[in-house]
């Protein structure tokens, strides 16, 4: 997470009537495809059914974690943890999963 928090987002970003999951992941791709961005990042998402709007400005520099851990931290949001598991190559990959319902109180 503190990787995500170093890459900010530059370009506008705008997701209207799109699954929470799905933001926390296109944040993760586009963290990700920045130049020298590649985290090896495996995203595994649970569907919410929650349908959220987001608009990231790149004015505003929001770091990418930042993002994610405000979308879950809503109503009705979703718990994520990062955790390591083998890829195909034996490397080791982070891998970004969700639950839902959050359980946190």
């Amino acid at each position: 997470m503190s990787v995500l928090n170093r890459r900010t987002i530059a370009t506008d970003l705008v997701y209207t009537s799109e699954r929470q999951e799905n933001i926390a992941k296109a944040l993760i791709d586009y963290a990700q495809g920045l130049s020298g961005g590649d985290l090896s990042i495996i995203a595994n998402t649970v569907t919410t059914g929650v349908l959220r709007d987001r608009t990231y400005l790149a004015a505003d520099l929001k770091p990418v974690g930042e993002a994610i851990e405000e979308l879950a931290a809503v109503d009705d949001g979703f718990e994520f943890r990062f955790d390591y598991v083998k890829a195909a190559d034996s490397t080791m990959s982070p891998r970004f999963t969700t639950s839902y319902p959050a359980t946190r109180t």
